[in-house]
């Protein structure tokens, strides 16, 4: 029987899943040899797309329960419930366990985004055949990868289409200013949100950036054209890597969107155990579902459009096939350790 010492520690790991502005959307019911993943629904409406955002988040956090149990010397297994806010369960027990899993288990501790700058080499080999072999850990998704600079450069480009319409559209604008986390000590008390730190910003742009908190500062800005400058600036960074990845969805079914966290988060960890950075450039493509799947609502028909060409000369140049819906990238590289990372809330645990 498993004790209770090790669920708590197989579950702490689970929390340093990554999700969207480290909104860290659960918490976790224990029945016995079991941990059921609940919904807290905390992420930004507008791009997630049937919670699909929260799934993928939910997915990193089971692997990361997953591999920290094989760690421990247990076998495991996953369960996808989709039971209103019940989202998935794992259950523990003894068994043969792969040494791989123990050792990526040893980077959960280390997995963190780096927004810095990441050098223009190819990547290990080895590391290569790794992704080719994930999908079949996790028993789904499709992974697409290039490492062809002109490639990165331009999905880089087009992935910058997001901040500008963050920036000019008010309730995106709105909401994503009320999760920046604007100082050391508010990080350490709130424990969630975007910290604004692990951006990397010089002084000059932190303060520029910070002026886009008020809306009727960003309007001025957004006149002068300052949203397009920061947005072909930032595409320019996205393009500063060695690599992008895309994690594609095979189905319409959102269930799926679990496993493909799963393999984002060993990819991720991969990233680490070979000396890679990784960032995730993700707002294009769950802007994109919200747009086709539920309508433009009140966005400008401008930002629809730039959105929709955005999303769909990216997964042309991912080669994502019909059918298929890019639902995730990283862009991976080396670099310089992040100056600065997020940390985590205390798990919500309810023993039953």
């Amino acid at each position: 029987m498993i004790t209770r010492e090790a669920i708590k520690d197989i579950i702490k790991a689970g929390t340093m899943a990554p999700s969207g502005d480290n909104s860290q959307p659960w918490r976790f019911e224990v029945e016995g040899d079991k941990v059921v993943i609940i919904l807290v629904d905390k992420d930004i409406a507008l791009i997630n797309y049937r919670l699909r955002g929260t799934l993928m988040a939910h997915g990193a956090a089971l692997e990361n329960m997953r591999l920290a149990a094989a760690a421990k010397g247990l076998d495991s297994q996953i369960s996808v419930l989709m039971d209103k806010e019940k989202i998935a369960s794992i259950r523990f027990f003894d068994g043969r366990v792969a040494e791989d899993d123990k050792e990526l288990a040893k980077y959960i501790p280390s997995r963190v985004t780096n927004h810095k700058p990441f050098k223009k080499v190819p990547l290990p080999v080895d590391f290569v055949e790794f992704l080719e072999k994930e999908t079949g850990t996790v028993g789904g998704g499709v992974v697409s990868l290039t490492q062809d600079q002109r490639t990165v450069r331009d999905i880089g480009k087009l992935s910058g289409v997001f901040e500008r319409v963050v920036l000019e559209f008010p309730p995106l604008h709105r909401v994503f200013f009320d999760h920046v986390v604007w100082s050391e000590e508010e990080e350490l008390q709130k424990h969630t949100g975007l910290y604004v730190k692990t951006l990397e910003l010089s002084p000059p742009e932190e303060f520029g950036f910070g002026l886009y908190r008020s809306s009727k500062t960003a309007r001025v800005l957004n006149a002068l054209g300052f949203s397009r400058l920061i947005a072909a600036q930032n595409g320019r960074l996205y393009g500063e890597s060695g690599s992008i990845i895309g994690l594609s969805a095979a189905s319409d079914n959102d269930a799926e969107y679990i496993t493909l966290g799963r393999l984002l988060e060993r990819i991720w960890l991969r990233c680490h155990q070979f000396g890679l950075s990784a960032q995730p450039l993700t707002g294009v493509q769950f802007l994109n579902q919200t747009l086709r799947g539920e309508g433009p609502g009140g966005f400008m028909p401008g930002h629809v459009a730039m959105v929709e060409k955005a999303y769909d000369k990216i997964a042309s140049l991912l080669q994502v096939q019909k059918g298929e819906t890019l639902a995730f990238m990283l862009r991976v590289g080396y670099s310089d350790p992040p100056s600065a990372r997020s940390t985590r809330l205390p798990p919500q645990i309810m023993f039953k």
